[in-house]
Formats: C-alpha cells, structure tokens, sequence
C-alpha cells in the first residue's frame, strides 16, 4: 500500500479528528473555569486576552496563581510554565529577592513613564550580566514608536 493512497490518508486523518475531538473534550472538562473567565473577559478585551498571542482555540487557560516554575489555572491545575515570559525566565514566578524589592519600588513609581533615579539604580544592577549588556528597557510599547 502507498502512502499516497487515498484509503490510507482518510484513515489517518479520521484518527486525527478523533484524537483531536477527545482531547478537547479533555480540556473543556478540565478547564471549565477559564472558559468562563475568558467569556467574561472577551466583553472587555479583544479575545479576551491582554495580548493577541496568548488567544488560542477554543480559549486560553486563567492562571490564578504562580510560584516558581510553576502556574495554577482558576479550575486548580498546575502547569510547568515552559513559556516563562516576562522575566520570569530568569528566577522563576515570585521569587523571594523580587517580592521584597518590588513593593519598594513601586511606592515610588507612581511617576512610570518618567525617568526616576531607581531605574537607573536597577539598571546598574541588571547591567552587571552580561546578558543585559547594552539591552534597553522596555515596556509593552515602548519599542512600537
């Protein structure tokens, strides 16, 4: 048998449907709670995400909360967090260093968007890995103009 024969082809792709069909009823019966949360956050955001690569079929899941490595969705699932995204990567969710820095700075930051002495201060700081060498920071947007 060919691997270009039809009967062959539709047989491969009625498994895949199939495979496909159950695994998102998987995910539906999981996931109920961020269908839910994401319906209500569809009447506010453009696909109910605050940013159009974390939209996807039938609908992302909600994280509720995240430590470490890892993320828990508002239906009680936990996740290794692959993505690791802003900044993250770098020490993991909540790390305690970052807990205790943050809310000294942002008593301080109610002037975001201007140039204030602890940026500068962070971005010594930062400035010593050699990953960062000559990087700019950014927020969302910032590198739009």
């Amino acid at each position: 048998m060919s691997a270009m024969d039809s009967t062959l082809r539709s047989t491969l792709a009625d498994r895949a449907k199939d495979i496909t069909k159950r695994e998102l009823a998987t995910y539906s019966a999981r996931t109920s709670g961020s269908q839910r949360a994401n319906a209500r956050a569809r009447k506010v955001l453009p696909l109910g995400v605050p940013s159009s690569f974390q939209a996807y079929d039938p609908y992302p899941i909600v994280i509720a909360s995240a430590d470490g490595p890892n993320m828990v969705d508002v239906d009680g699932n936990t996740y290794t967090d692959y993505d690791m995204g802003f900044g993250a990567l770098f020490v993991g969710h909540r790390h305690p260093a970052v807990l205790k820095a943050v809310p000294a700075f942002w008593i301080k930051a109610v002037r975001v968007g201007k140039l204030i002495q602890e940026i500068f201060q962070m971005r010594q700081s930062v400035g010593r890995c050699t990953l960062f060498k000559g990087r700019r920071n950014m927020s969302q947007g910032d590198g739009a103009n």
